[in-house]
């Protein structure tokens, strides 16, 4: 489990560090405060594959993932400019996660040419060669040898040689793209097969109990997980059947899937009825719990707030939250201890 992180010079974090994290940490705070950020840290460091999990996050944020073979130094570094601090490409990036025992893990992203003086030339062919502009990253885990990665790129997008690729179990959920049904079919395929299956689908059932039961099925676009509801006979992809339970069982699977790792989760109660906020809470709990997994959440909505406090009540020292604060251009989280954090709650004073 990750219990402090420092991060540095990393999109709006110039240098930041926080303390006492959790199973279940919230993240609150405005609007550019640097939630999302602080998960996408988090994504970052999870692997040896770092860069290429920049572009996912690109995906995440709607800004587009394609990449454009570069004709000289200014457009290959605008490639990576805003995953740093001021959008400047001689600073280093530095994410380090610190956990127990074997659960710590640490990147460090740069410009080689920026920061070793190295002389930029460039040949006649538009693509990349290996005396140009480089950026590298360099993944630790624990106190092993750092995995040093240096991507080309050519034609065909980023490419990857000649390196070995580890990593932590994580898995990040965005608030605008849902997770592809190709990745829900594979998670619901997996647990069932490992016989982990049946408590999350009981557990949603018994919270929509119009639901009798879920299958994987083959629609025309591929497998995909299917819900049959009673007092019909044609069972209905989950999607189709509701927005919010879709994205439920998704969250389920992820955690479920990720025993021992980390998920993290952006804007949680979009697509969620208020009134489903307080079982939401439990629900995500304990399948979280059942798999030793650590989640970090980002969330605006006081009354899903709210609603966490009978799920804390008893169990205070598996919940943190962490504000966050922009003052002066510069970005902290501040952690709220969980039994802090529900007496907050319960007295109504902000928290958001």
């Amino acid at each position: 489990m990750i219990r402090k992180v420092h991060i540095q010079n990393f999109r709006g974090f110039q240098d930041m560090n926080v303390e006492g994290l959790q199973a279940v940490n919230i993240l609150t705070g405005s609007n550019g405060s640097g939630k999302t950020s602080f998960l996408e840290a988090l994504f970052m460091c999870a692997g040896s594959s770092a860069l290429a999990n920049w572009f996912k996050l690109r995906t995440f944020r709607q800004i587009g993932n394609r990449i454009q073979t570069p004709a000289d130094v200014a457009s290959y570094e605008a490639i990576w400019e805003d995953m740093f601090f001021d959008m400047d490409p001689k600073r280093i990036i530095e994410i380090d996660a610190a956990g127990d025992a074997e659960d710590s893990r640490r990147v460090r992203i740069y410009n080689e040419h920026r920061t070793q003086k190295t002389e930029v030339l460039f040949a006649d062919s538009p693509a990349i060669s290996s005396n140009n502009p480089q950026i590298v990253s360099e993944w630790q885990k624990n106190d092993s040898p750092p995995i040093v990665v240096r991507p080309k790129i050519n034609g065909q997008g980023l490419a990857i040689e000649n390196t070995v690729f580890d990593l932590f179990p994580i898995i990040m959920f965005g608030p605008h793209i849902a997770d592809p049904a190709e990745d829900n079919a594979r998670r619901f395929s997996q647990l069932s097969r490992e016989g982990k299956l049946e408590s999350i689908e009981r557990a949603l059932c018994d919270e929509f109990p119009f639901v009798e039961g879920l299958s994987l099925e083959f629609n025309a676009n591929g497998p995909a997980v299917f819900a049959k509801l009673k007092d019909q006979t044609t069972k209905l992809p989950l999607g189709v059947v509701s927005d919010g339970i879709n994205k439920l069982f998704s969250l389920l699977l992820g955690i479920a899937s990720s025993k021992d790792g980390v998920v993290l989760i952006d804007q949680i109660e979009d697509g969620f009825y208020y009134k489903r906020f307080e079982s939401l809470w439990r629900i995500i709990y304990r399948v979280t719990k059942e798999n030793n997994c650590q989640l970090f959440i980002t969330s605006h909505n006081k009354e899903l707030l709210q609603a966490l406090t009978p799920t804390i009540l008893g169990n205070e020292g598996d919940f943190t939250m962490l504000h966050s604060d922009r003052t002066r251009g510069l970005i902290q989280f501040h952690a709220v201890q969980g039994k802090y954090f529900a007496a907050t709650i319960e007295q109504g004073l902000e928290i958001r």
